[in-house]
């Protein structure tokens, strides 16, 4: 009979401080937004959360532009094919030079080794995302502690749990901003491995197609044309030597860009074998050649100003 006196004694004690404390961190937060009581000062950690939150903002976005890429590279994959059956279809008319070409011989994305590195570029940075949104949880633990530690020092009484207070608050605070500091460290890093698979991705899809753009004679886009009575207002009139080294220096500008990424073809073909036959570049449709150059160009300066 005594022990059960006791329990329940010890049960509305319970309740009781559950309830006032429940009442002074109400009153606490209350107090706060009327601006009768004042918080302690924060403004050291909001600075170092504010910069936290910009930078997983900025993983976020890369992530979504990541996945947009990935979904246009598909779309222009089967466009680029449609687009190069529709040339083989009236390659008579185009040239002899067509007639060849062998629109199977395109690689689709959506089952080749691509797709593939971008996916897994993906999964990569989704699970940085996902590490870096776990620590909302810490963030959240520590406002409702600093809520803790303020009321507790608004009600003098509780000295001894204002002290317990605000050792927690400290050591959270110090584990969080030890966090903040490391992912500040590691920001020009952090995405470097992702964004060199998807730069590996895209040069070994557009970068062979872009060099063979160009076509140095009249021969060479139709070869089966006749060129016997060509009119004189339709003659090709040859380029002189200044002009033709102009052109020559103006093809290696593509290559260029991706120099910055220290990429070369060894590096791609052991990991998107699929994607580039290096011995044939007869298998790249003219259409694709023709819209890859402006296609690589935007996608390499985006990377480049995202990894910025």
């Amino acid at each position: 009979m005594q022990t059960t006196k006791k329990e329940s004694s010890a049960t509305t004690s319970t309740l009781a401080q559950t309830l006032w404390r429940k009442q002074r961190l109400l009153t606490q937060e209350v107090l706060q937004a009327m601006g009768k009581a004042h918080a302690s000062d924060d403004s050291a950690f909001q600075a170092e959360l504010a910069k936290f939150y910009a930078f997983l903002a900025h993983v976020r976005s890369v992530q979504a532009h990541v996945e947009t890429q990935r979904s246009a590279l598909q779309t222009f994959l089967r466009t680029a094919r449609q687009l190069g059956q529709a040339i083989a279809n009236d390659a008579r008319e185009l040239g002899a030079g067509l007639q060849s070409l062998d629109v199977h011989s395109i690689p689709s994305v959506e089952n080749d080794s691509v797709d593939q590195v971008l996916a897994a570029a993906m999964s990569s940075i989704v699970a940085k995302v996902a590490q870096m949104e776990r620590h909302e949880i810490a963030i959240r633990a520590r406002a409702a502690a600093k809520l803790e530690l303020d009321s507790l020092r608004r009600v003098k009484k509780a000295t001894a749990q204002a002290n317990a207070a605000s050792d927690a608050f400290s050591r959270q605070t110090l584990d969080l901003l030890h966090v903040f500091k490391q992912y500040e460290a590691c920001q020009e890093t952090f995405l470097a491995t992702e964004l060199n698979m998807v730069g590996l991705a895209l040069r070994a899809v557009f970068l062979s197609g872009v060099e063979a753009t160009t076509c140095d004679t009249q021969e060479e886009i139709l070869p089966d044309a006749p060129h016997d009575a060509v009119p004189a207002s339709l003659e090709v009139i040859p380029l002189d030597a200044a002009m033709q080294k102009q052109q020559r220096q103006r093809r290696k500008t593509l290559p260029q860009l991706f120099s910055k990424y220290k990429f070369t073809r060894r590096s791609t073909k052991p990991l998107l074998s699929s994607c580039h036959d290096e011995d044939n570049d007869d298998n790249n449709v003219p259409g694709t050649r023709f819209l890859a150059f402006y296609l690589v160009t935007s996608i390499v300066r985006a990377i480049e100003q995202t990894r910025r």
